[in-house]
């Protein structure tokens, strides 16, 4: 998604914040995400500031852009309720000029990750907000967000950098479960890991 095209959309949210107040997972959310989106600005600039590498450097401008798209709109709304503002960090909280501490291929895996827990964060944050103002702001994040894993997933590709999840066996027909055992490992016989067991663990990793 264009970066001029995500700020055409802020400008309409602007103009559609409600007068209903902010539930308390409203305001969590929100909250949250202004103090990590000003983390990641910091982050994302110093990585800016040292990237080599030409198209990784495009996306790092990319992400950094969302970033101070979404604390500035975070920021708004809680002005627009007479709410504080959360105390995040500033461009205090990073010395720029700091000697080069990561590679650019750390860079491009930090921002592959960033996309990845922005998803799963986005994702919960649209199913529990109601405020269309808020629920709205949250469908551009994950819309960009998207946008970020596609770019970040194509450039590791590129790059002979992607680890997949592990492979397992293919099955030569369905295997019924006989009886419930999640315990096993803990008491008794081992059982195999589940497909989605073994995905979350890699995630979680």
């Amino acid at each position: 998604m264009n970066i001029n095209k995500i700020k055409e959309s802020i400008g309409v949210l602007r103009c559609k914040m409600e007068k209903t107040h902010l539930t308390s997972t409203e305001k969590g959310f929100l909250w949250i995400n202004n103090i990590v989106d000003s983390m990641a600005v910091c982050c994302l600039s110093y990585f800016k500031e040292k990237c080599e590498d030409k198209k990784i450097s495009e996306v790092l401008s990319y992400a950094l852009d969302l970033s101070k798209i979404h604390v500035e709109l975070t920021s708004k709304i809680f002005i627009k309720e007479n709410h504080p503002i959360p105390v995040g960090f500033t461009e205090e909280d990073v010395n720029l000029s700091a000697p080069r501490l990561f590679s650019d291929e750390f860079i491009l895996l930090y921002l592959h990750q960033v996309a990845n827990l922005g998803l799963v964060f986005y994702s919960k944050a649209i199913a529990m907000t109601a405020r269309k103002d808020v629920h709205d702001f949250y469908k551009e994040c994950i819309s960009s967000s998207t946008e970020l894993n596609s770019r970040t997933k194509e450039l590791l590709l590129t790059k002979g950098l992607y680890v997949r999840p592990p492979y397992i066996p293919d099955e030569s027909q369905p295997e019924m479960i006989q009886k419930i055992g999640y315990l096993k490992g803990f008491l008794g016989e081992k059982r195999a890991l589940t497909a989605l067991e073994i995905s979350n663990l890699f995630f979680n990793l």
